[in-house]
This record gives structure tokens, C-alpha cells and sequence, in this order.
């Protein structure tokens, strides 16, 4: 070895200590970087999401460290694209042409950049102030936009203590052809009466000064003839001809033309109506007049011959949480649902279609953004000449290296002041800033040099980016590597005790990352049929669970679908099928586990009259009570976690969303001021 050679090797491990100080990933720059003004985004959960980038359009900062942004981020969280904007944005989205759309508030303009992230066209709407809540772009090019007018009324004519001289906020659509000419105007006032919104919303005073009872803030195209649109206080999605402009159906608030099916919760105070390729609709469920309030997003299948709405799925967080005027929803290629829970905590979920998280993302301590997308898409400002790196294998004590070529697509001169890698096994060579001249190349030399790995298969992806004081414009690389590994991994399965809950979550990890002996990778459908769970051995009954597979393929999760029975033994195991990625077979593990003895709950006094149904229960459960006064309603878990409370009660029944519980077994227990009690078993199916 040549004393280059080992000044290189002391180089690095001078790097990888700093790595993994610093939390195993690097932003090497050759100046400041966006992530000292990008907040900081944490990773509650990664279980092998879509590939892609998630679009982000921050309105506001919730600090002073930061600003409005316009950004495209990966399923690590790291900007691939990042703007800094001086006025509120929102709704970045990837239209089918390939521009990226977004709007402002302040400006009131919808604006268009091609993939070299320039501004190329803009567009508002005619005779009408911009509605900045949301826009859609057809397979046409044709750009429907929302509106507001503002018309007066003598309110004390409709409604008791109504203002002679209200201002009413009505909604408008404004539908413009490719070459941005008026095909229409749409106005509520024409189809809508003002006694049309809720007046149980804290937001719809019918006796005000300004009354704002539809709040269009959402249209998505349904057909080449018709539209839907979302008005938030009224509770309503409504379907309309765009040849005529008459309105074809309404689902939801005072004018419901459907029977829903499957759900007895609705949806209330929505935002974000999304026509899907199957023909459904997909919405994001504020929430605001469930009790308690609580958001998802929410799939209907509609008849529309028949006037139906059939629950499809409901995305509920667990625990919940309530956005009160902000969020939305978006299905992606995969199947997956993004959902944005918007300034709440967390900032967005990714779901499987079984309902299991794929990732889920907070940055609510810094930002919010009002609607989220997601597509397989990076900026085309430089390109590399590979999308991905393979090495190959490593068997020496030299760094084995690649080269790229970057091609910059700006006439103007780029330097690419930094990258990012989370693997300390790769490495840029080049020193930074290297400067790409306007239309030209530069190559880059890329460094494999795996031997503080732990295990013999490598791989990463390595953001290269050109940072100024304002934004970011990057590229990611793939990259694969190998070195000599004939170690089978470690397996741990937990629990494997005795004493355990009966809410149990059963981890499976791995000392390595894993896959199918088939080589085919694992994913949140697959590994399902992957693990074994029984009571007593592995001859015993099943145990219904639900399965997910992390992003690095060396954690499983398993999650009982019902409470697990009081002093029974299981059984955990999976199947002979697993493997490294250096084709080293997984060794079989299997443990058992005991969980709790639970001990009977006796009533502690009789009452005639007390009724729960229901029993067994689906969403929602009625407890109705011949009580006198004021009474409360607890429900605990089967090993006594208070899971739902209502306190006090003052009518004679009650009746309790169960959505945020399990199926299983729980007890209901109802007391009196006095504090006599009464307990009732339960079952949530």
C-alpha cells in the first residue's frame, strides 16, 4: 500500500467518525447549505413508501428561522429541490405535461415552470378575486380556477337578527381553455341558497356582517363534462355540468342525495376532493362536527344510477388527530394514500392500502404545508449520465471508484457545492464547489470503500446539489456495492416472556437487511405471508395479525388485529424463506410468550335500564341508561388502559365513536354523580 493510498484510508476514517456522529448521514458542502434554513424533518416512521418525492408549498413559517418554501423532498426528507419564496405559496403540484404548478395568495396568480424550474406562464382568475384554496389543470390543458365574489343581502329577511346589509362570500369556478380564454363563469349564488351551510359550525353565523356559508376549497375535474367541487361549510361535495352548469348531484350536508353505506360517520367540514382512475372519490375528512372531532381521509364508491355511497376506506390516524381548517389527501401510482394532516402533528402519512404506515414525516415545529403531492420526478437543471452506480464487488484495500458526468441544462455557469449520503461506504473524490459551465459537462469521481461495513451488501443514494442563499436545484444517484460476507444473520423476536399485555406489538429484527430466498424483496403484502402466529405451538389456531416490513428490510412489525387472550401462551415464528442480499440463509427463530392473567370484572351494583347496542359493536356504540342526572361513560381496554371517556352526560343516552379502538374485547363502565357503577363487556368488531 502506497502512502497515498493510506493517507486516503486515515482520510476516511477521520469521515466516518464525524458520520456517524453526527447521526449517520453527511452533507459534505463547499458552502452554506439549505439545510441551514430548510427545517428539519423527523422520520416517525418508514415502511417502504413509493419511491418519489413528496411536493411541498409552505404559505408561512410557525418560527422565525425560516420562511415560505416551495420544495421537493425524498423519503428520507432531503430537498432535492428547495426554493425560499418572499409571499405565501401553496398547492406544488406535477401537471401531465410535465409543468409544476403552484399558486399565492398574495399575488393571486397561478403559476407555471417547465423542468429547468423556470417560470414560464401564469394565470388568474377574470372579474374575480382568486380563490387561492385550489385549482385543476384537465388532460386538456384546460385550467379550472376558483373564485369569490362578494354580493350583498338583507339578512333579517332570512333569518332572525339577520344584518339588512350582510356581504355574502359566494364561490365561483372559472373554467379557461389551453390558451388561457374564459369558457365560463360558475357561481354559487346561482344553484346555492345561504341557508345551505351549517349553522351548528363555529364558522357559519348566518347573523353577521359577513356570512361565508359554502367556502369553495376544493375542485377537481370529474369528467370531460362535469366537475366536483367541495364546499367546506356546507359539508358538501357537489357535481356539476360543465356544458350547462347544472348541478348533477349533491353528497353530504342539508341536500344529500345519497344513502350512505358502511358508515355511519360521514364527513364533515372537507377539503380535497380527488376523482380516482377506479371511479371513485377520495376526500380528506375534517372532521370538525364529528364528536369527538377527529380527521382521515375517506374513500366512497358511488352509485350514481342508485343515489349509494359505499365506505371503501376511512384512514384514520392512531391516535387521532383533528386538523380544524386544513389538510388533504392524494392517491398515489402504487396504491398507497398520502394524507396531510397540515399545521398538526405529524405533518403527513403515507399509507398502504391495508391502512399500514409507508412513512410519515413531522415538521410541524417549523412549517405546514396545505396540500401535499407526490411523484417520481427530479428537477432536469443538471443531469448525470447514470441514474445509477453499480461497484460491483470489493476485495481489496483500494477504493474502487465511478464516474459520472453531469450536464448542465442552464445556459449560466452551476457549481455543485455539496452532496448528501447516508452510507459512509460512499464518497464524492472531487473537491467542491466543481463548476459546471452553462450547457456544459463536468465528471465526478465516486468512491466506494466498505470496510467499516458491517455487512457484505451495500447501497445509498447520494443527493448532488447546487446551493445558493436562496435554493437548491439537485440530482440523486443510486448506488450498489459489494464486499465478501458468508455470516448468516442474527434474528431477535420479541416479546418472549412471560407477563406480557394483551395489546402486544411483536418486533422480528434483523442484524442485516433481508429478502425472499427468491430474491424477490419484501414488501407490506408479502411478508404477511411470511410470519407464523398461533396460540399455543406451531400447530395451534391462527392468530390474525397485520404485518409491515421497514424501509431497510431488517424489522418486522406485527400487530394483533384483536386483543390476545388472558393467560395464553403463542407462538411466533416464519417461514424458511429469508436471506441476506449475499444469499446467506436466514436461520429459523421461534419464541413463545405468556401474556397477563387477567382477573374478572364484577358489577359493583345492579340497575334496570342499562343498555348498550350494538353488542357487538362497529364504529359506534349507543349506551342508553335509566340514571337520573348527570352520569359519565368510561371504556377501558381488557388490561385497563382508559381508552374513551365522555364526562358528563345529561340525557339519557349517549352514543361513542369507537373508530379509535381495535376489534377485541373492552369494558364499559358507567357511573353516577353518587359514584355507583356499573360495568358491561363490550366487543368491537
Amino acid at each position: 500500500m502506497n502512502k497515498t493510498e493510506k493517507q486516503r484510508i486515515v482520510l476516511f476514517y477521520i469521515v466516518l467518525i464525524l458520520i456517524l456522529s453526527a447521526g449517520n448521514s453527511l452533507d459534505v458542502t463547499g458552502q452554506a447549505s439549505v439545510r441551514d434554513y430548510f427545517p428539519d424533518i423527523r422520520i416517525n416512521a418508514s415502511n417502504n413508501p413509493m419511491p418519489g418525492y413528496f411536493f411541498l408549498a409552505a404559505p408561512v413559517s410557525m418560527d422565525t428561522l425560516h420562511s415560505a418554501y416551495l420544495a421537493t423532498v425524498d423519503n428520507r426528507g432531503v430537498p432535492v429541490f428547495f426554493r425560499r419564496m418572499e409571499y405565501p405559496v401553496l398547492t406544488l403540484m406535477l401537471q401531465k405535461d410535465g409543468r409544476l404548478t403552484f399558486l399565492s395568495w398574495k399575488t393571486d396568480y397561478v403559476y407555471f415552470m417547465n423542468d429547468l424550474l423556470q417560470l414560464t406562464d401564469s394565470i388568474t382568475t377574470a372579474g374575480y378575486d382568486l380563490n387561492s384554496h385550489d385549482y385543476a389543470v384537465a388532460e386538456n390543458g384546460h385550467i379550472l380556477l376558483l373564485g369569490i365574489d362578494k354580493e350583498h343581502k338583507d339578512m333579517s329577511e332570512v333569518v332572525p337578527g339577520g344584518d339588512p346589509n350582510a356581504t355574502i362570500l359566494e364561490g365561483v369556478v372559472q373554467e379557461f381553455d389551453e390558451n388561457k380564454h374564459l369558457l365560463y363563469t360558475w357561481k354559487t349564488s346561482d344553484h346555492f341558497d345561504v341557508t345551505d351551510g351549517n349553522e351548528k359550525s363555529i364558522f357559519v353565523d348566518l347573523t353577521a356582517g359577513i356570512v361565508d356559508y359554502c367556502h369553495l376549497n376544493a375542485i377537481a375535474v370529474d369528467s370531460d363534462t362535469s366537475f366536483l367541487i367541495s364546499s367546506r361549510h356546507m359539508d358538501e361535495i357537489t357535481k356539476v355540468d360543465r356544458r350547462t352548469g347544472e348541478i348533477i348531484w349533491r353528497l353530504g350536508g342539508k341536500h344529500n342525495m345519497f344513502t350512505f353505506l358502511n358508515d355511519s360517520l360521514g364527513f364533515t367540514h372537507q377539503h380535497s376532493i380527488r376523482k380516482l382512475e377506479n371511479g371513485h372519490i377520495l376526500l380528506f375528512d375534517n372532521g370538525n362536527m364529528h364528536d369527538p372531532p377527529a380527521s382521515s381521509a375517506v374513500e366512497y364508491a358511488l352509485d350514481e344510477k342508485n343515489r349509494t355511497a359505499t365506505l371503501i376506506k376511512r384512514f384514520r390516524h392512531t391516535p387521532d388527530v383533528f386538523s380544524v381548517y386544513i389538510g388533504s389527501t392524494f392517491r398515489l401510482p402504487n396504491g398507497n394514500t398520502l394524507v396531510d394532516w397540515g399545521n398538526t402533528a405529524p405533518s403527513l402519512t403515507e399509507y398502504h392500502p391495508d391502512g399500514t404506515v409507508a412513512v410519515e414525516f413531522d415538521f410541524s415545529e417549523h412549517s405546514f404545508s396545505r396540500q401535499v403531492f407526490k411523484y417520481n420526478w427530479q428537477p432536469r437543471v443538471f443531469t448525470p449520465s447514470l441514474d445509477t452506480l453499480h461497484f460491483g464487488m470489493w476485495s481489496t484495500p483500494d477504493t474502487l471508484t465511478r464516474q459520472i458526468i453531469l450536464h448542465n441544462h442552464w445556459p449560466d455557469t452551476l457549481p455543485i457545492t455539496g452532496y448528501r449520503v447516508h452510507n459512509p461506504s460512499f464518497f464524492l473524490m472531487d473537491s467542491l464547489p466543481v463548476i459546471l459551465p452553462g450547457n456544459g459537462e463536468v465528471t465526478l469521481t465516486v468512491g466506494f470503500y466498505p470496510e467499516a461495513a458491517r455487512w457484505g451488501y451495500q447501497k445509498d443514494v447520494m443527493t448532488l446539489f447546487s446551493d445558493d442563499s436562496i435554493r437548491r436545484v439537485g440530482r440523486q444517484i443510486w448506488l450498489f456495492g459489494e464486499k465478501e460476507d458468508h455470516t448468516a444473520p442474527v434474528v431477535t423476536i420479541l416479546p418472549d416472556s412471560d407477563n406480557v399485555p394483551l395489546n402486544p406489538q411483536i418486533t422480528v429484527d434483523f442484524s442485516e437487511p433481508v429478502r425472499r430466498s427468491d430474491n424477490r424483496e419484501l414488501d407490506y403484502a408479502m411478508v404477511d405471508t411470511l410470519i407464523i402466529f398461533k396460540e399455543n405451538g406451531p400447530s395451534g389456531p391462527d392468530v390474525p395479525f397485520n404485518a409491515s416490513v421497514n424501509t431497510e428490510k431488517d424489522h418486522i412489525l406485527i400487530v394483533p388485529l384483536q386483543v390476545l387472550k388472558s393467560n395464553q401462551i403463542y407462538y411466533v415464528s416464519y417461514k424458511n424463506l429469508l436471506e441476506d442480499y449475499m444469499d446467506n440463509e436466514v436461520p429459523v427463530k421461534e419464541v413463545h410468550f405468556t401474556t397477563k392473567m387477567i382477573m374478572a370484572v364484577k358489577d359493583k351494583m345492579t340497575w334496570d335500564n342499562i343498555t348498550v347496542f350494538p353488542n357487538p359493536a362497529g364504529r359506534s356504540v349507543t349506551i342508553h341508561t335509566s340514571v337520573e342526572g348527570a352520569w359519565k361513560v368510561k371504556i377501558y381496554s381488557i388490561t385497563g388502559t382508559l381508552m374513551l371517556e365522555r364526562d358528563p352526560v345529561r340525557s339519557a343516552e349517549t352514543v361513542l365513536d369507537l373508530h379509535s379502538l381495535c376489534r377485541g374485547v373492552y369494558i364499559v363502565v358507567v357511573t353516577t354523580e353518587e359514584g355507583k357503577t356499573k360495568t358491561v363487556k363490550l366487543v368491537v368488531e
